[in-house]
């Protein structure tokens, strides 16, 4: 308690918080202040940052528990309010571990368990006898049909509950599901025993606080990894979006995941359903959404190259290249897409670092370049009229729908996207005189 009001609260509860995690055997134990500001964490890089997902029933004086998919697995986690001696409350704990942890620990005493079970019936003359001794005791002598009347009276109490509960085995299948959570998650009727991912089932992973969408632009960022099966759906989103002045974040929270819980929408349908839930008459604050569905490309296609740190390799991936898109009926693409990959190239070997690798992707709809290396310097895209050289991604610019810039933990992606449709530009159509006019014709004459 005077550790969470003192004036340094991390430097006291990170090393207890550390302790008490080993001691109990769990995953993770986090402390937060009411705010949701974290002040003790497995990660120390996360401390001082907001936690992600709901927390103020508990900032209030309520504990709860909540099952969730996140980057350790299937994990369960509880939060816990710390009260002061007067009754306010001067923290949160949240203490998690994940079914696979639980499932270690049942394996490592079963042995234990079934080896004393043995040794008794070994032991016992009557071993028939002595189990069904054990069986009454264990159930408390109950015959089969007081069982059975009292399953059917916690099952009728666990489908009453108003709060959504799901219960998920070790293995990733879900075991029970009560009726607010088939109702809140659209859960289909065969949903018991199936995997809990292949149910798309809505969860809030925990990742780093980022600048909001579309602001921050250059800024550094923190980035996170999750594994997500194919056809599973991202929800980005500014946090104006789930809390505002007359909702709390818990309530926001509640209102995007039962929005989110139509697996058969599209991205633009999940938009606009998440807007018309939580978009109020007059929002205080600006908000941002963006919805992308998951999808994995078959091996052939994707194209892929090791490109050298020479300037004269350039000439055999750009050739490389050319008979890949043949062999995918796209050699109407090969000019624009030759263009691209020279520019690219030819930045990473000339500015870039290694390793320098090329990859090309096609899904029937677009055609995507990209090219990584192992500098995270940000290209430019502008140059002043005077310079010979770049203005290479203004004519990327030029002959792609979009292009962008994806850095990685060792280095960066550029990227280049031309649709397959029949909409991006051509070279017929591209805007030469737009292009033409970036270089000075009397400073070029002046040069010359």
């Amino acid at each position: 308690m005077e550790a969470l009001d003192g004036p340094d609260p991390s430097a006291v509860l990170q090393p207890r918080a550390e302790a008490a995690q080993t001691r109990g055997g769990l995953d993770g134990i986090v402390v937060s202040t009411t705010e949701g500001i974290r002040i003790a964490h497995p990660d120390p890089k996360l401390i001082g940052k907001h936690v992600v997902g709901p927390y103020k029933k508990a900032a209030h004086g309520e504990s709860f528990t909540h099952i969730v998919v996140d980057p350790l697995g299937l994990s369960v986690y509880a939060a816990v309010p710390v009260f002061r001696p007067d009754g306010s409350v001067a923290g949160v704990v949240y203490p998690e571990i994940t079914v696979k942890s639980v499932n270690k620990e049942v394996q490592r005493q079963l042995p234990v368990l079934l080896g004393g079970a043995s040794g008794a019936l070994v032991l016992a003359g009557g071993g028939s006898a002595l189990v069904s001794w054990r069986l009454r005791r264990q159930t408390r002598g109950l015959e089969p049909a007081e069982m059975t009347r009292m399953y059917e009276h916690h099952d009728a109490v666990l489908h009453a509950v108003r709060e959504s509960v799901l219960i998920v085995g070790s293995d990733g299948r879900l075991l029970l599901a009560n009726d607010e959570a088939r109702r809140l998650l659209d859960l289909p009727a065969d949903a018991e025993q199936r995997e809990v991912t292949g149910l798309r089932v809505v969860t809030f992973p925990t990742v780093p606080i980022s600048p909001p969408l579309g602001l921050g632009s250059g800024l550094p960022f923190e980035t996170a990894d999750l594994q997500l099966p194919a056809g599973s759906r991202l929800a980005l989103f500014t946090d104006g979006l789930v809390e505002n002045r007359v909702r709390d974040l818990d309530t926001g929270f509640s209102l995007l995941q039962r929005a989110l819980a139509h697996p058969d929408q599209t991205p633009e349908q999940t938009c606009q359903t998440v807007i018309d839930a939580l978009l109020p008459p007059r929002p205080s604050d600006d908000i941002a959404l963006l919805v992308a569905r998951t999808r994995i490309l078959d091996a052939h296609q994707v194209a892929e190259w090791d490109v050298p740190g020479d300037p004269t390799a350039v000439a055999s991936i750009r050739a490389a290249c050319a008979r890949r898109l043949g062999a995918w009926g796209l050699d109407h693409m090969a000019f624009t897409t030759e263009l691209i990959v020279s520019e690219l190239v030819t930045n990473a070997i000339r500015y870039g670092a290694a390793p320098i690798r090329l990859r090309l992707l096609q899904d029937h709809s677009v055609l995507i370049c990209e090219v990584s290396d192992g500098s995270s310097t940000s290209p430019h895209r502008r140059a002043a009229t005077t310079d010979e050289c770049g203005r290479g991604l203004f004519l990327i610019a030029q002959f792609t729908q979009r292009w962008g810039t994806r850095y990685t933990a060792r280095g960066k992606v550029i990227w280049a996207e031309q649709s397959l449709r029949g909409d991006a530009a051509s070279p017929g159509e591209a805007p030469f005189d737009d292009i033409l006019d970036q270089w000075d014709d009397t400073a070029l004459w002046r040069r010359s």
